[in-house]
C-alpha cells in the first residue's frame, strides 16, 4: 500500500477532467492504454472513481498526470444522439447499397482519424449515442459523393447468380479463371469482390462491375469435356466444367501408373522427351492431390494429357510371386545390412514406385508378389554392394546378436579380442565394437563388420 500524502480532489479538479475526457472522448482505460509512464498504483478505476465521485482523494501526481495526459489529446467537438444525421445515412446506404466496410474501403489516407467501420455500425443500431462531428461529416460526405457520382452498388439478385452459375458450369470456367490474364477489368473489380457475389446475403455491386462480369462469362464458349473413350472409361461426370475424380477415373488412373510403372514426375519427363506439350497449369503433385481428395475435380485437358502420355508408354511385366530362393538372397542382404535401407542410400537409380518400406513388407512375407523390376533392381543393387568394401552400412539386429554370440561362444571379451589382433584395420577399436554391440552406433563399413567378424568366427571355443 502506498504510503504517499493523499490530497482532496476540490469541484473545479474533478470538472476539468470531466470535460477534457468529454472533449477529447478518451475513456480512462484508453487514456492510460499502451503508456510506459502510469506512475506506480495509478488505474483506470482509480480515474473512474474520481469522475463519479466515489473517491474524494487522490495523490498528487496521480492528478497532475492524468490531467496533463487528457490536455495532450486533441479536442474534437461531439454530438449527443444524432438521430438526424443517422436517418440520412441509412438512407444513403440503402440508395448506394455501400455497407460500412465497403463505405471505408481505400480511404485510409482520407478519412478522419479513429473512424472505423464498427463505429458507423454502431451508430445505427444505437442513435442515442454521441459521436464525434468530424466522424459524421466525413461518412456523410462520403456517402452522398458515391451517391452523386453514380457509384452505387445494385443489390445482385438470386436470378443474376444462378446465370452466374450455370456460365460456371456452361464453360468449365471458375471465378479465378475469368479474371486470370484478362486486361480490360474495370477499376475496383477484384477477385475477392466477385467471390463475394456468391457469398454475401445478400450481395452487391457497381453496375459496370455487373456488366462486364455478364459480358465476359456470356462470350465465352461452351466447355466440351473429354469423351470417356479419351480417358478409358465407361462415364464422364462434369461438375462445373471439370471432371468429377470418380473412384472408377481413380482406378483407371493407378491401373496406367501400376501396368507402366512411370509416377507423375516421370511422366512429365517422358512427354517432353516425346515432345508432348504440357499444358497450362500442369504439376507432378496433382496425381498427389487427386488420390487424397484434396480436391474432387480436374481439368479435363490435364486429365486427357496425362492418360494420352501413359498409354503410350511401353507396360512393365506383371507383378509374380517371390520365389524361396530370392527370398533366401534378400534375408541374406538384410543380414549383411544392405536392407532394408542401405542400398537406397548407394544408388539413386532406382525405378518408380520402389521403396525401403515396399521391401520391408517383401522381407516380412506381408507382399508376397513384386513388380520383376523392382526385384532385380534390388538383388542386383546389393550385389554390387558386396563386391564394395568401404561403403557403411546399417547394423541390424542379426549382425549385434552374431558379433554378441561369437563373444560367448569364445569367451574373448573387446579388450583380448583387440590384444589378439594387433593388425586391426585403423577405426576398430575396443569402444568401437562396443558401441556396434550394445547398438550406439547405428552404421558400420562393411569392411571393417566383415574383418571383425570373420576374425572372432576363427578363434577356438572357450
Amino acid at each position: 500500500m502506498s504510503t504517499k500524502k493523499l490530497s482532496i480532489i476540490i469541484a473545479e479538479d474533478r470538472q476539468k477532467m470531466i470535460d477534457l475526457k468529454n472533449a477529447t472522448g478518451v475513456t480512462p482505460h484508453m487514456l492510460l492504454a499502451g503508456r510506459t509512464d502510469v506512475p506506480e498504483d495509478l488505474t483506470e478505476n482509480k480515474i473512474r472513481h474520481w469522475l463519479n465521485g466515489r473517491s474524494k482523494s487522490a495523490r498528487p501526481d496521480h492528478l497532475r498526470y492524468v490531467i496533463r495526459a487528457w490536455e495532450e489529446l486533441p479536442r474534437y467537438e461531439f454530438v449527443e444522439n444524432p438521430a438526424d444525421e443517422i436517418a440520412e445515412m441509412r438512407r444513403l446506404k440503402e440508395e448506394t447499397g455501400f455497407g460500412f466496410s465497403a463505405l471505408l474501403s481505400g480511404q485510409r489516407e482520407e478519412m478522419p482519424e479513429g473512424l472505423r467501420a464498427d463505429i458507423i455500425k454502431g451508430w445505427f443500431e444505437n442513435t442515442r449515442v454521441k459521436a464525434r462531428r468530424d466522424h459524421l461529416d466525413y461518412v456523410l460526405a462520403r456517402w452522398r459523393s458515391l451517391r452523386d457520382d453514380g457509384r452505387v452498388r445494385l443489390a445482385i439478385l438470386p436470378d443474376h447468380i444462378d446465370e452466374l452459375r450455370g456460365h460456371i458450369e456452361r464453360t468449365g470456367v471458375s471465378i479465378k479463371q475469368l479474371l486470370a490474364n484478362a486486361d480490360d477489368v474495370p477499376g475496383g473489380l477484384s477477385l475477392p469482390m466477385l467471390r463475394s457475389w456468391f457469398t454475401e446475403s445478400p450481395p452487391h455491386a457497381r453496375q459496370e462491375h455487373l456488366d462486364y462480369v455478364f459480358a465476359r462469362w456470356r462470350n465465352l464458349p461452351d466447355f466440351v469435356p473429354p469423351t470417356p473413350e479419351e480417358l478409358g472409361i465407361e462415364e464422364v461426370v462434369v461438375e462445373q466444367g471439370r471432371i468429377a475424380l470418380t473412384p472408377e477415373l481413380l482406378r483407371r488412373i493407378d491401373e496406367l501408373q501400376e501396368s507402366t510403372g512411370v509416377g507423375m514426375k516421370t511422366l512429365t519427363k517422358k512427354a517432353t522427351e516425346m515432345g508432348v506439350e504440357i499444358p497450362d497449369g500442369w504439376n507432378a503433385n496433382m496425381h498427389q492431390r487427386w488420390r487424397s481428395q484434396t480436391i474432387t475435380r480436374a481439368s479435363g485437358e490435364h486429365l486427357v494429357f496425362a492418360i494420352k502420355v501413359w498409354e503410350s508408354l511401353p507396360t512393365v511385366a506383371p507383378k509374380r510371386p517371390i520365389t524361396d530362393a530370392e527370398r533366401e538372397a534378400l534375408s541374406g542382404y538384410r543380414d549383411r545390412g544392405f536392407l532394408p535401407g542401405t542400398v537406397f542410400k548407394c544408388f539413386d537409380d532406382k525405378p518408380e514406385r520402389l521403396s525401403s518400406n515396399m521391401v520391408s513388407r517383401w522381407l516380412s512375407g506381408k507382399t508376397n508378389e513384386v513388380r520383376p523390376d523392382h526385384l532385380e533392381w534390388v538383388l542386383s543393387r546389393c550385389a554390387e554392394l558386396g563386391e564394395k568394401r568401404s561403403i557403411r552400412i546399417g547394423l541390424t539386429q542379426e549382425m549385434r546378436d552374431a558379433l554378441k554370440a561369437e563373444r560367448g561362444r569364445t569367451g574373448v571379451d573387446l579388450s583380448e579380442f583387440m590384444a589378439l589382433n594387433p593388425d586391426a584395420p585403423d577405426g576398430v577399436n575396443a569402444p568401437t565394437l562396443s558401441n556396434w554391440i550394445c547398438g550406439y552406433a547405428k552404421t558400420a563399413r562393411k569392411d571393417h563388420y566383415e574383418w571383425v567378424l570373420e576374425r572372432w568366427r576363427d578363434l577356438p571355443d572357450g
